[in-house]
């Protein structure tokens, strides 16, 4: 059994135009009735974009019916609402809890966390938009180790059977400290797999150029997120990942197909991207799928 996950983050999707919202509606609708997705998280979105995804993408799926669950601002100092849509015929999920931490005199979410519920197996779930580079740099820097000891830590004691899935926009990329230190995530699968405590992150090999270079053509993308303005050799980001518990690659009920994963592109993300520009993200696609009883 194949389970298709998705994220993307739409550049605060209530502010865009009519024009804008309805090509990232026919757009997401495509992404998921082509790549078969069986749920979907978005970040800078709010209750209206869920409601009309879902009622324009159950009119145009005869045997799948989409549901979604948001998680709208509960506290005035919180933006940028987060929510997912998933195909309840497969997935049955709790309602998704936002996790806050005060910082001083700062509050901020840590994620939203949900229990999905597949083939009557739990995966434990956080969505993750965290503080971009334009904010408070040293509650950046502190985020992943809060995120770790609130949330990921109290795992390490109960049963190894768990399995946790991280996926967002972290606005760090996999070699920063809050990711590697913080929340300890690592490009090394054999750690992962013998330390509970780490976390495995297949993005470390998405930092490059999506397409290999072959000679001819050049491409245009080199990451997940692009900022107009020119950082010290770079202005394309891998900010958008996901991280999985260890037993997604051993022992686990379900396995990471890590061969499936990547960041999505196609003509109509590329109109939202580089002919209409009102998108900075891309979507990133993975696939777990159930182990096969020996």
């Amino acid at each position: 059994m194949d389970v298709n996950f998705c994220w993307w983050n739409l550049k605060n999707f209530k502010k865009q135009i009519d024009l804008v919202q309805n090509k990232y509606l026919d757009t997401i609708c495509d992404i998921i009735i082509n790549k078969k997705i069986t749920l979907f998280g978005f970040g800078e979105i709010d209750l209206s974009f869920l409601q009309r995804l879902t009622t324009m993408l159950n009119a145009k799926t005869h045997y799948y019916k989409y549901h979604f669950i948001e998680s709208l601002n509960n506290h005035p100092k919180i933006l940028c609402d987060i929510g997912f849509i998933y195909q309840e015929s497969i997935i049955n999920a709790d309602s998704l809890k936002n996790i806050i931490q005060i910082h001083g005199d700062k509050t901020i979410r840590l994620a939203g966390q949900t229990k999905l519920t597949i083939n009557k197996t739990n995966i434990v779930l956080f969505l993750i938009h965290w503080h971009s580079q334009r904010n408070d740099y040293t509650i950046r820097e502190e985020i992943g180790s809060l995120f770790y000891q609130h949330l990921l830590a109290p795992y390490n004691s109960k049963k190894k059977s768990t399995q946790i899935i991280l996926m967002g926009d972290f606005n760090f990329e996999p070699f920063s400290r809050p990711l590697s230190t913080g929340i300890l995530g690592s490009r090394d699968r054999c750690l992962c797999i013998n330390n509970r405590s780490y976390f495995y992150n297949p993005f470390w090999r998405k930092m490059g150029a999506i397409k290999i270079y072959n000679g001819t053509e050049l491409d245009q993308k080199y990451g997940t997120y692009y900022f107009s303005k020119k950082g010290e050799t770079t202005s394309w980001y891998t900010y958008d990942q996901a991280f999985f518990s260890g037993n997604f690659l051993s022992n686990g009920k379900w396995i990471l197909q890590e061969n499936k994963l990547t960041i999505l592109e196609n003509k109509n993300i590329n109109d939202l991207f580089f002919t209409i520009k009102k998108c900075d993200h891309l979507p990133i696609f993975f696939q777990i799928n159930s182990r096969r009883k020996q």
